[in-house]
């Protein structure tokens, strides 16, 4: 028998036997595994490496499928992070026989739910869940739970440092604990998919840059640096005239270009390309037919990992359309520039300016033409890039706000309007040629204005006059009829007041029905008188003679209260007309005047020869040139208003009180002086008096008084400046006219403040200012006290529609100072100015 001894000791060495073999059995199962993994791991990458682009996504789902198997998982998946929509997307997946996939519902799953693998994922390392119940309560395990999972596996995938997503293994059934080795695994497999990833991506860049570029219409080629050409995309082919499938092989970039271009490019692009990166500029390109294809051209120049450039790419595109239009475009610039220049209207370019809430507030002037120089005054140097409260010197751009409108609507606008500033009426087309800005083309038309406004003061002389001939034929139809019903009315009055008893009482009713037929054969003669049918004797007579013999009948007529100044004229020629006729007219003016003073006052009476001229006669168009006999009749009474005026010489119209007066005095002498073939002119204001200018042809005789106005000398001047200071615009621009025409330079102002301001600013010498008397601001009196304290040596003359007596009777002008009447010829106003001129320096108005 064995000792216990000896037989404790073989147990132990059976027992030791026992652990060998099983670490042998150990070591050839876990030898066994490791060749398992490295075949699987070659399997894997072989697939992977040989894969066409095609079929990596097979090569994929069939790795998961390996691995799947290999491990024990249940489910083997890629699942992509997409941090721009933060969800998470399962991209792939692979379930073993009898478990169900659940892809389907992993297409959107928010990121904030796998907040805690995104952020062990972001460190690097993989997640390894052994038992998901063992996890604690939240939105990890309640996802896990939901699908069933029991374990879990999930390593990250990389991308450059780029979180990915992972690729996550599971089982549903058993719990699994991942040993280190098949985490391993998994990591080598995501290491492969990443490269799969990246082959598919660079072939999907490439795939799509080689789409666009074959459908690009540019031309678009790779050269080598040693300028052999390795690419050259549909577009180009036929950009050159190549065939499409015409190989490459041993063309270079001198195929491409020719002379001077292909020198440009290599001496100046492909060394700008080499040491920049990049080059740009406008070359041609050579069609195989010799033509010579104008383009624009970039060449890049890219770098290898050396340094040096391992290509040239270029892009050409074709601009022959555009150096076509370029060329036309030019032609047509230079046409229409030479409209720009040579147009008589004036036109401005110009862009708006706005305030931060983009509300227009001014305008700055781009470019003008030289016509816009003419009719402005301003320089163009001066003006271009000017904003225009600078260039006319104002606190608002002018008519900025239908310019705003015009530039906001693209809606062109016409307009006329009366600029002050520069006393210019213009005709302005506004248009939009561009985002913000707008033109203008404009014309002066301040001399179509004002002949629009003589036009109209002529045609309205005219319609008067018209109506005055109307009226006249019918109150003489109505006379003459009215007069033969008169003589049998005072006939038999008369008759039967003979027969009958004065103590009869039918008596006394004759005798009234004779007084007041008599009183309407007076009326009936006015009348005739208005309609000159009155009959009438003329006879060659004196006219200062004639109203000298009136002069005591007439102050009887007015009063003791109205002081009657009679001022005849010198040198006077005979007229040939009835001395009733002149009664008349002196009576009727007389007692018009009388009744327009209102207590004291003055009637002034005068006569003198004046020379009626071509310029005063285009103002006023019932005259005619030639010598006339003036009488002036004009007082200091209450004047006459502008309706009293246009109404004046109608029969009938009167402003006196009811039982005051007819209507048929002044109706009476405008009568007489039309039949008589002289003419009237009325010169009133309210408050001012009036006066009353009638011109009557003198008798046409061989005398040597009477020269013939072709031979009259006018005199000129030296070119002398005159200051011109008048409120009307009409008769200023007339006035200036008619000096000019005597070789005078003229200075213009509408107003007293205008005309001290060109005094003080005129460099020259004024040598005489011609002022109107009755002016807004002050009167002509007030303003020669102020012009002579600028100027010294300034003679002055005054002018005014009020006779002088009665300009000096309201304290408004002596009588002895330079004066001149309007209306005046151009003789009158010649021969005051040399008379003026030629006296001492006057003393200013006190």
């Amino acid at each position: 028998m064995m000792e216990h001894a000896e037989v404790e000791a073989l147990k132990q060495r059976i027992r030791e036997l026992e652990q060998n073999t099983c670490d042998c059995r150990r070591i050839k199962q876990d030898f066994d595994h490791q060749k398992q993994t490295l075949d699987i791991v070659l399997k894997i990458a072989a697939d992977c490496i040989h894969t066409s682009l095609e079929k990596i996504p097979e090569t994929i789902q069939s790795s998961l499928a390996r691995i799947g198997e290999f491990t024990g998982a249940d489910r083997a998946y890629v699942f992509d992070y997409d941090f721009d929509k933060n969800i998470g997307v399962n991209t792939f997946e692979w379930c073993r026989k009898g478990v169900e996939p659940q892809i389907h519902h992993l297409q959107a799953t928010p990121l904030e739910a796998v907040s805690e693998w995104v952020e062990i994922h972001r460190k690097g390392d993989p997640m390894i869940i052994p038992d998901v119940s063992a996890l604690p309560r939240g939105n990890l395990k309640e996802i896990l739970e939901i699908q069933q999972i029991k374990s879990l596996a999930a390593v990250p995938i990389y991308d450059d440092d780029r979180l990915d997503g992972f690729a996550g293994f599971d089982s549903v059934h058993p719990f699994h604990s991942y040993s280190d080795r098949e985490v391993e695994l998994l990591k080598i497999f995501v290491s492969l998919l990443i490269s799969l990833n990246k082959r598919r991506h660079a072939q999907d860049v490439w795939s799509r840059l080689t789409a666009i570029l074959e459908s690009t219409s540019d031309l678009v080629f790779t050269a080598t640096p040693d300028a052999q050409l390795t690419y050259l995309n549909r577009a180009g082919r036929i950009m050159v005239g190549w065939d499409a499938d015409e190989s490459l092989d041993g063309r270079l970039i001198d195929d491409l270009h020719s002379g001077g271009v292909l020198e440009r490019i290599k001496s100046e692009g492909m060394t700008a390309a080499r040491d920049n990166g990049s080059w740009k500029g406008e070359t041609a390109v050579l069609h195989r037919n010799g033509r010579q294809v104008p383009v624009s051209q970039v060449i890049l120049g890219h770098s290898s990992e050396k340094g040096d450039v391992a290509f040239y790419s270029t892009i050409m595109r074709d601009i022959s359309d555009r150096v076509r239009m370029e060329t036309a475009l030019r032609k047509s610039e230079e046409k229409f520039r030479g409209l720009y220049i040579s147009m008589g209207e004036g036109m401005a370019l110009h862009k708006l300016v706005y305030d931060p809430s983009g509300r227009a507030v001014n305008y700055v002037l781009l470019d003008v033409n030289p016509a816009y120089e003419t009719i402005t005054g301003l320089q163009a140097d001066i003006v271009r890039g000017q904003q225009a409260t600078d260039v006319y010197e104002t606190d608002q751009a002018p008519f900025l706000d239908i310019y705003a409108k015009v530039a906001a609507t693209g809606q062109p606008k016409r307009f006329e309007i009366h600029y002050a500033p520069m006393d210019k009426y213009l005709r302005i087309n506004a248009f939009s040629p561009a985002r913000n800005q707008f033109a203008t083309v404009f014309e002066d038309i301040t001399q179509q204005k004002q002949a629009e406004v003589e036009q109209k003061k002529l045609h309205a002389q005219l319609l008067q006059a018209q109506k005055m001939e109307s009226i006249g034929r019918l109150a003489g139809g109505v006379a003459h009829d009215f007069n033969n019903m008169l003589n049998i009315i005072l006939g038999y009055s008369e008759l039967s007041l003979k027969k009958l008893d004065p103590a009869d009482p039918l008596y006394g009713r004759l005798q009234k029905i004779h007084h007041a037929a008599d009183r309407s054969a007076g009326i009936t003669r006015q009348l005739l008188a208005f309609a000159r049918k009155q009959t009438i004797t003329p006879r060659i007579l004196d006219i200062n003679q004639t109203l000298e013999g009136m002069l005591k009948m007439l102050r009887r007529v007015i009063g003791e209260n109205i002081d009657l100044v009679w001022k005849p004229g010198k040198k006077l020629q005979h007229l040939k007309m009835d001395p009733v006729q002149i009664d008349q007219i002196l009576a009727n003016l007389c007692i018009n005047a009388r009744d327009a003073i209102a207590d004291v006052g003055k009637v002034s009476i005068e006569t003198d020869m004046v020379y009626i001229d071509e310029s005063y006669c285009q103002n006023n168009a019932a005259f005619i040139p030639g010598h006339y006999i003036l009488l002036t009749v004009s007082d200091n009474g209450c004047g006459m208003n502008a309706h009293t005026l246009d109404n004046l010489f109608e029969p009938f119209f009167t402003t006196k009180q009811k039982g005051k007066g007819t209507g048929l005095g002044l109706s009476t002498v405008y009568g007489i002086v039309r039949q008589n073939n002289g003419f009237i002119h009325v010169y009133s204001e309210s408050g001012r008096g009036a006066t009353f200018r009638i011109y009557l042809p003198p008798h046409q005789t061989a005398s040597a008084d009477s020269p013939e106005p072709d031979i009259i000398d006018i005199p000129t001047g030296n070119g002398e400046t005159i200051l011109i200071v008048e409120d009307e615009a009409v008769n200023l621009e007339m006035l200036g006219s008619m000096l000019n025409q005597l070789n005078y330079q003229v200075l213009t102002a509408e107003k007293p403040s205008q005309a001290m301001d060109l005094c003080r600013t005129h460099t020259g010498i004024i040598a005489l200012m011609i002022t109107d008397v009755v002016m807004p601001e002050m009167n002509g009196k007030d303003l020669a006290v102020q012009v002579t304290g600028l100027a010294p040596d300034i003679r002055i003359l005054f002018m005014s529609g009020y006779a002088v007596n009665v300009i000096a009777d309201q304290g408004v002008l002596d009588e002895n100072i330079p004066f001149l009447e309007k209306p005046f010829s151009l003789l009158t106003l010649a021969r005051k100015i040399r008379q003026v001129l030629a006296m001492p320096r006057p003393e200013v108005p006190a």
